[in-house]
């Protein structure tokens, strides 16, 4: 039984992952703090790797624009199923 609060709406079905995940990016420059909650709260989803590579990236000062946060998101986390890497993104937005 899937928990409610985490179903996923009318509005974000309609979103594709390319969008979500420059929204997560948006999100992620305004307010890195709002994205390591995010990260540890999807651990669980997360290999080991994944989660401390996703940890080093959220301590990067160097990442000015979300196409940067973009496509290292996508290198850390490019062996995962599109389906799962889409569920993620949008858990972590839930949180943010």
């Amino acid at each position: 039984m899937q928990n409610d609060k985490l179903a996923e709406t009318v509005a974000e079905q309609g979103l594709k992952y390319g969008d979500m995940l420059r929204d997560l990016g948006t999100y992620f420059l305004r307010n890195p703090k709002r994205f390591k909650f995010a990260l540890n709260r999807m651990s669980h989803r997360l290999d080991t790797r994944e989660f401390e590579q996703l940890q080093k990236l959220s301590r990067d000062r160097t990442i000015e624009n979300s196409g940067t946060f973009e496509d290292q998101f996508e290198e850390i986390c490019w062996a995962k199923d599109p389906e799962e890497k889409r569920e993620l993104v949008r858990r972590m937005l839930r949180h943010m």
